[in-house]
Order: C-alpha cells, then sequence, then structure tokens
C-alpha cells in the first residue's frame, strides 16, 4: 500500500481529485489533500462528501481568498510547512495545475526533502493555448512563462499527464512528448437515469410533464458565462433553464434573470443526478474546460450536450452526443436543435463508457507504481 498526497490548487476541490482519494482510500492505500483553505470545508458540494473516510486526511493551508485576484494567497510559513509534512509522510505526490504556489513548491523541494518521492504532474489546459483568458495581458504572460520558467518546472516532476489527446494537440510543441493522456472518470454505476428522481424534481419546481428542461450545472463565474444560459432563456420562454451552481456573480445573474420565469437558479445541490435526470438537455456554455465532469455524468444519464467546442468536450461530444459550438457562436440555435432532434440515450451512453472510473484507475496506478 502506498501514501498518496493530492495538491489541489483551489478553494474548491477538482472532481478527480475527490474521486481518486477517495478510490485509494477505500482500496487500503493511506491518501491526504493539500489545499488552500478559509475555514471550513463546504459541504453543500455534493463530491465533498466522499472526503469522509478514515484513509483521508485534510492538509489544509491557511489562506486568504481576494475577490478581486480571484485567488487564495497562501501563509507562507504553514504553505512551507505542510508541504515539508506531505513529502516527508508521502511516496506519491500528485499534483494539478503548475500555476499556483501550492503545487509549485513540491516540486522545489522535493531534492532537499525526500528524492524518493515520485511527482506527478496533471494539467487540463496551457493557459495561452488551450484558455485565453479574456483580462487584459494575462495571455501574453502566461505564454511567457511556459516559454521561460515553464521549460524548468515541467522537467522536475517524474510524469506530466493530461485530460485528453485533443487537450494535448493544443500544447506548445516542446511540451508535447513530455505529457502521456490520462482521462479523468466517472463512476458509472452510481450514476443512471432516475425516472423517480426526474418526477420529484419536476414537482418540486412545479414543471408540466411536457415542458423541455435544460439544464446547467457549474460555478457562476465568467468562465462558466451563466449570462449566455440566461439569454438562450429569454429566447426560448417556453423552456426551463435550472441553474445550479453558485458564485460571486450570481447576485447579478439573478437581478439581471427577474423577469425571466423560466430561469430558476437553485443554487448548491447534492442531488445533482435527478437533476440531470430531470433536464432534456445538459447546457455548458463555459470557455477553458478541461474534460468536464458535468458534461460526462449528464452523458451517463442518456442526455445530450450542448457545450463549446474546444479542449476536452471535443473528445466526450460526437454527433451522436449532442452538439458543439463556436465560443462566439449561435448557442441558442444549438438548443432548438438538440431539443428538436431525437438523440438515443443509448449512443450518449455507449460514448462514456470508457471514461469509467474502474478503467481509468488502473492507467493511474500504473503511473504511481513506475
Amino acid at each position: 500500500m502506498q501514501n498518496i498526497c493530492f495538491v489541489n490548487p483551489t478553494l474548491v476541490f477538482r472532481r478527480p481529485i475527490v474521486e481518486l482519494a477517495r478510490i485509494y482510500a477505500e482500496k487500503g492505500h493511506k491518501v491526504s489533500i493539500l489545499f488552500p483553505s478559509k475555514g471550513n470545508i463546504d459541504t453543500k458540494f455534493h463530491f465533498n462528501q466522499k472526503l469522509k473516510h478514515k484513509n483521508i486526511q485534510l492538509l489544509p493551508i491557511r489562506s486568504r481568498y481576494w475577490l478581486r485576484f480571484r485567488f487564495a494567497f497562501p501563509d507562507p510559513f504553514d504553505l512551507i510547512k505542510k508541504t515539508v509534512r506531505a513529502l516527508q509522510e508521502n511516496n506519491v505526490l500528485h499534483i494539478w495545475e503548475y500555476y499556483y504556489p501550492y503545487p509549485l513548491l513540491p516540486l522545489i523541494l522535493r531534492p532537499f526533502i525526500n528524492k524518493k518521492c515520485k511527482l506527478v504532474l496533471t494539467t487540463d489546459g496551457i493557459v495561452g493555448y488551450n484558455y485565453f483568458p479574456p483580462e487584459r495581458g494575462v495571455t501574453t504572460f502566461f505564454k511567457i512563462y511556459i516559454h521561460t520558467l515553464g521549460r524548468v518546472i515541467f522537467n522536475l516532476p517524474d510524469t506530466c499527464t493530461t485530460y485528453t489527446q485533443h487537450i494535448r494537440k493544443e500544447f506548445p510543441t516542446f511540451l508535447r512528448k513530455k505529457f502521456k493522456v490520462i482521462h479523468t472518470g466517472i463512476h458509472l454505476d452510481a450514476i443512471k437515469h432516475s425516472q423517480k428522481g426526474r418526477q420529484r424534481i419536476r414537482k418540486e419546481f412545479k414543471i408540466k410533464a411536457n415542458t423541455e428542461v435544460a439544464l446547467f450545472v457549474g460555478m457562476l463565474t465568467e468562465r462558466k458565462r451563466a449570462d449566455i444560459v440566461l439569454q438562450a432563456a429569454k429566447a426560448l420562454p417556453k423552456v426551463t433553464f435550472l441553474i445550479v451552481g453558485d458564485g460571486y456573480l450570481r447576485n447579478k445573474l439573478e437581478t439581471s434573470a427577474t423577469n425571466l420565469a423560466n430561469a430558476i437558479f437553485l443554487g448548491k445541490r447534492k442531488d445533482v443526478i435527478d437533476l440531470y435526470s430531470a433536464c432534456d438537455v445538459f447546457f455548458l456554455p463555459s470557455l477553458g474546460e478541461g474534460l468536464p465532469g458535468t458534461v460526462m455524468e449528464a452523458m451517463a444519464c442518456g442526455k445530450p450536450i450542448v457545450a463549446t467546442k474546444e479542449n476536452g468536450t471535443i473528445d466526450l461530444v460526437t454527433k451522436d452526443v449532442g452538439i458543439l459550438v463556436k465560443h462566439d457562436g449561435d448557442y441558442i440555435k444549438a438548443l432548438s436543435e438538440a431539443l428538436t432532434k431525437k438523440f438515443d440515450p443509448q449512443k450518449i451512453k455507449k460514448q462514456i463508457k470508457k471514461f469509467d472510473w474502474k478503467k481509468v484507475t488502473t492507467t493511474y496506478e500504473n503511473t504511481y507504481a513506475r
């Protein structure tokens, strides 16, 4: 059995980290998660419940969140203390992302603390190649970063991984050979359409049986572009839009949706499987996605997808699964087409089978063991 530490870069736990932590804990491995924290863990996120296991230990780093920068700044002393501890107590550190201070420090300190500790670095995309932030100058900064400091950073881990072939294809040429492709996954045994759940949700929100429902699940931030969901709700008044999630834009979005009776904000929910079951199409107009877990879960429930054509979404959503839209394309037209077209739920479910955690976990285990 191994001691495995996952390094989570943000206040919100990354879904793959939570899933892998739980899987390995149940197999008997000792698992810890190093992460920035400004207080208690928000248990309203349904997947955070999975962290409650005797073999999972949480290592929070005291941090202060600055809304202006949308970034949690760590206490440097606590960061160093917890990172040294993680290196001393584990033989595998699996780090997510390359541009936060939390993941970078283990890469720098390993030669001095524990040379035998294996380091795996995972990213869902390279800023300036897979994702282009709207803030002026950020893309240019990250391109310079990648071609200077990045040439050092990406040589420090034992293994670098990303989620799909299409994501890797967009990397700068010198990085492509450094990365191997390992998908994230979902639990196909646990995620299935529930007719009972569909009826319960529709009853809760007084949605008629013949009313079509579009579902959005995600953080209410600029990158997720929930404002496009509201534009669609205005253009398609006969369709009910369920908006699941929270974030600093929620109040602004709710205010702009005051006159939209068909747009319902649900906040954070734990019954996401029932919500997938209740919808007729899953809608994700976001930017900068890697391999979006919400799309994968909706597909496991047999639901057609309308999403932005980029990165890992291209590997997921074929013509039998849904409709992909360019980032500046006509999402409303795509939604209308998706609701009109009769997608086969069985073909949608078949497409997602290769992303079952049972298959994916073995690949990660082999990576840790080498």
